[in-house]
């Protein structure tokens, strides 16, 4: 199974202890209402991606690191994946690349 973050998203089915996480976008909360990811992981192997239309910026670059800092405290996500469409950022170039992820 492999789940990728982007415009171009997949998200699996949840279990029944993932079924109870509110995962809104517009979910907001202070930083002690969070939960630590390690408790949501699940126990079936994974694989996980982030698509970035243009990951060459200071913050692109902090988000990725914090994902794939995430993505390290889950032992079920067998593999980590980055790409970003480069300059041209275009959503046809972010949906090449995931598909030759499959």
């Amino acid at each position: 199974m492999t789940f990728a973050a982007s415009t171009c998203t997949y998200l699996p089915q949840a279990s029944a202890d993932e079924a109870t996480v509110n995962l809104a976008k517009d979910k907001v909360g202070w930083p002690d209402q969070m939960i630590d990811i390690s408790k949501v992981c699940g126990t079936k192997p994974i694989k996980v991606a982030l698509a970035d239309g243009f990951g060459s910026n200071s913050w692109r670059k902090i988000t990725r690191a914090e994902f794939e800092d995430e993505a390290k405290k889950c032992p079920n996500i067998k593999e980590i994946r980055y790409t970003d469409s480069g300059t041209s950022g275009t959503e046809i170039r972010c949906h090449s690349r995931l598909s030759r992820w499959g």
